[in-house]
């Protein structure tokens, strides 16, 4: 188990790569899928990484502070980011879902 100094050194830096890989998915989804950005179902699914990122972020910024009520903002706001990729991951499958449904393709 780590110390909460080691972890205070350890956990910034970790969701600052994490921030800075999402945005590298965002740019692979940009250049080596742009097909499927085409249908609103697939600008949705690719929109939602930019959620992801955004909360990497708050968390990276969270865990910065120096105690939990310091870092409650971020946390939630964190959270909120999370929350708003699966919503738009959840509706783009549940389009692309329906399309498929209604083309008769798998």
């Amino acid at each position: 188990m780590i110390s909460s100094t080691e972890a205070a050194a350890f956990l910034p830096p970790t969701f600052q790569i994490i921030t800075g890989l999402s945005f590298a998915l965002l740019l692979l989804v940009r250049f080596f899928a742009a097909k499927s950005l085409k249908p609103l179902w697939g600008k949705l699914i690719a929109f939602s990484v930019l959620f992801v990122a955004l909360g990497s972020f708050l968390i990276s910024q969270a865990t910065a502070k120096s105690s939990l009520s310091a870092a409650a903002e971020f946390l939630t706001y964190g959270g909120i980011s999370y929350f708003v990729a699966a919503t738009l991951v959840t509706a783009g499958l549940f389009m692309a879902a329906r399309r498929a449904e209604g083309t008769g393709t798998t």
